[in-house]
């Protein structure tokens, strides 16, 4: 069971706070606050330097939610943290891989987590997305059952956040309907709803080191609401992703019965059940109404008790749903398939299914970072003109879908469609007229076109269909489309001070599904130039030259600066006329970081170094150390710093990362000398359990994690991600 395991009671938002409209605001399972006494943070005070606290928005058996404000970006958090009273090890550890966890996912249909680490009273916290909207326990209790056509549309979306991080080497292990999220729910129109899934508070990172997990399950704990528990998990044996798709298949049979398929007269009765027990048809646990056979069927799949009989995989199931709502066939031999390998940092797909996904999803334009949260109610197929023989493992797939040149990559077709929108680009890059209108009172208008352009958003004013209006200015974060950069013209129609934030960098296709192709940011960055008020730039997975580079320093307010496998010089970056000013730099794959870390060393402000596989050697490491504002310092994969290097190392770093680096346990006393760490990424197949608990001794309030390979967040940066733990 989570360990803020309520769902009888949901904070309710006062009208005050979100205009006229009555929602809920959530972010997991809590208890709604009863009286103020029991806040631990009141209303007014300021945690950490430059969050304030607005008021309490949920408590539970383990920790409490707050709404805060930023105080410099002004936007609205959710600051989750443990109880004071809540300091076993056990608890500890759990929040611990929840905070790792959440951290690394990156998707539109998740809650977003900017930040973690630890108050000043030594409580893990981390800071998240405030969500308006209602679960779908709520919508379920107004509504009773919902519609078949409403609930395909909604577990779609659902399908592919699971999809998302099980390819993240992550478990959510707590699937129910008050963890799932319809964020416009109010409008009336559930089919409309962008779906949230919320609280990976017990999170299993599959592939990890027993030393991070095996502590924490031999305790005989069980997690999970026992109306969603797989068989496996009620019998607290090793789970993996396909816990979470059974876990699904009861909350889809709740939905569209307005009952859970197995009900006890306790939590362990109904555990029992989950193990023993074949639920009711569709038909039959709703006293007769017709459901089509295909839904009877998916949903009998997703609850089957054997694990290697049902569904193999969330791909599987979301490809499944996509037909059912385009009236195709179903995926029946795909399921039988053996269970996909887990490694550490992803599920293997076969070929074949990559296929099969890449048709269902590029026909009908769902995409992983797609901005627009309607499912389109229909998703046309491919047709090739000639299509490629299929191999034995591959006839079972319906033949209408099938999209296969014999090649790795998957071209697609230039479409009428597609024509159509770059000419609707190109008339608005002939336009002169700025996006942005000024209004009265601070605020501002955007006029976008009817088309998408990209993600854009503002401190408490989410996306909306345009003309978009943003009260209170103070900059906008953007993330243009791929069609956007190649008609660079549309930049212009931005004013100045439009934009705070801006996200060029090139971001990665569903699953992998379509080879890297990086665009060059050298045509674009000119017409950025006028953007003085940019704080924030992304520019990964781009090809940049030196003269792209100049550009980037006419940027005056610039502030943090992320260029993570980039074709960019070293010597490049050091010209920067801006480099001194930032507060965060992250580079990747240089083959020598000198010229940037020497000029660095003359900085007052930068707090975040990232130099992954640059080469670092020992003389550099000392012109690091000099930096006496650095907190957070990412060496990952330079194999130059070793335990003699641990010993040059600020002891003012609040997190270190040295995965792919030959630091041992001979470095723990020099480890050990920083106290104020919070956070160390150690590589996993060079440490051993009891080696860590001496260096855990050491560093009490410092979260050790084990990895292979360090994986940043490639997607879309949000500008709070950049705060670190002060």
């Amino acid at each position: 069971m989570t360990s803020m395991d309520n769902d009888a009671t949901r904070p309710i938002a006062h009208d005050s706070d979100i205009g006229a409209s009555r929602t809920t605001k959530n972010h997991g399972n809590f208890d709604a606050p009863g009286t103020d006494a029991a806040l631990e943070f009141s209303p007014g005070e300021t945690i950490l330097d430059r969050y304030k606290v607005i008021r309490l928005l949920g408590r539970g058996g383990m920790g409490s939610v707050y709404e805060v404000e930023h105080l410099f970006l002004h936007g609205r958090y959710a600051l989750k943290f443990l109880n004071k009273n809540q300091t076993n090890d056990a608890a500890w550890r759990r929040f611990e891989i929840e905070a790792r966890a959440t951290n690394k996912l990156e998707h539109p249909n998740l809650i977003k987590v900017h930040d973690f680490g630890l108050l000043p009273n030594g409580q893990p916290y981390f800071i998240m997305d405030l969500v308006e909207g209602e679960t779908l326990a709520e919508l379920l209790k107004r509504k009773g059952r919902l519609p078949v056509d409403q609930t395909i549309k909604m577990f779609i979306q659902v399908g592919f956040a699971l999809s998302y991080a099980h390819s993240n080497g992550i478990v959510h292990r707590d699937i129910k309907p008050s963890n799932i999220i319809l964020t416009n729910a109010d409008s009336g129109k559930t089919e409309d709803s962008l779906i949230k899934l919320v609280d990976f508070g017990i999170a299993k990172l599959t592939g990890q080191d027993s030393f991070n997990q095996q502590t924490l399950t031999r305790t005989g704990e069980i997690f999970g609401s026992p109306l969603y528990m797989s068989p496996e998990q009620c019998l607290g044996i090793g789970v993996d992703h396909r816990t979470d798709l059974y876990s699904l298949g009861c909350v889809m049979f709740e939905a569209l019965t307005g009952a859970p398929p197995l009900v006890g007269d306790s939590a362990l009765a109904t555990m029992m059940k989950h193990q023993t027990e074949e639920p009711l048809s569709l038909k039959a646990a709703s006293l007769g109404v017709e459901y089509p056979k295909r839904v009877e069927q998916v949903v009998s799949r997703l609850l089957t008790k054997d694990i290697n009989a049902r569904y193999q995989s969330a791909e599987l199931l979301t490809a499944d749903l996509v037909g059912l709502d385009s009236d195709q066939v179903l995926t029946a031999a795909m399921t039988a398939l053996p269970p996909p390998a887990v490694e550490q940092g992803g599920v293997r797909l076969s070929k074949q299914v990559h296929t099969f996904l890449a048709t269902c999803l590029f026909a009908g334009g769902v995409l992983f970072g797609y901005t627009n949260p309607q499912i389109p109610s229909k998703i046309f197929a491919v047709n090739p003109a000639r299509e490629a023989k299929p191999d034995k493992e591959e006839r079972h797939l319906p033949p209408i879908f099938v999209y296969n040149q014999g090649k790795d990559t998957i071209p697609l077709p230039e479409s009428l469609a597609e024509k159509k929108v770059d000419l609707q680009f190109e008339a608005e890059a002939k336009k002169t007229t700025p996006f942005s209108e000024l209004l009265p009172n601070n605020t501002r208008v955007f006029n976008f076109p009817n088309f998408e352009i990209g993600e854009y958003h503002a401190p408490r004013t989410p996306q909306t269909a345009p003309p978009w209006t943003v009260h209170d200015f103070e900059g906008i974060y953007f993330k243009p489309t791929l069609n956007f950069k190649k008609h660079p013209k549309l930049f212009l129609r931005f004013r100045p001070d439009d934009i705070c934030a801006l996200n060029v960098s090139n971001a990665r296709t569903f699953m992998n599904l379509v080879a890297d192709n990086l665009s060059d940011a050298d045509e674009f960055l000119p017409f950025i130039t006028h953007l003085t008020s940019i704080n924030y730039l992304f520019v990964a997975d781009s090809e940049i030259s030196e003269k792209g580079v100049k550009y980037i320093s006419q940027l005056p307010n610039l502030k943090v600066l992320d260029l993570d496998r980039t074709t960019v010089k070293a010597e490049a970056i050091a010209k920067l006329t801006n480099l001194l000013q930032l507060e965060k730099l992250c580079v990747y794959a240089l083959q020598d970081a000198g010229p940037i870390i020497k000029n660095l060393t003359s900085s007052k402000v930068l707090k975040t170094l990232r130099l992954v596989n640059c080469n670092v050697n020992v003389s550099q490491l000392e012109r690091i150390a000099s930096i006496r504002t650095l907190t957070d310092l990412d060496l990952s994969k330079n194999p130059q710093i070793g335990d003699a290097e641990m010993k040059l190392l600020p002891t003012q770093l609040l997190s270190l990362s040295v995965i792919g680096c030959p630091v041992t346990s001979n470095s723990i006393k020099q480890l050990g000398r920083l106290k104020k760490l919070r956070f160390l990424y150690l590589d996993e197949s060079l440490w051993k359990p009891e080696q860590l608990n001496t260096l855990q001794a050491l560093l009490p309030k410092t979260a050790i994690q084990l990895a292979k390979e360090k994986r940043r967040h490639t997607g879309t940066p949000n500008p709070e991600d950049l705060d670190q733990p002060q």
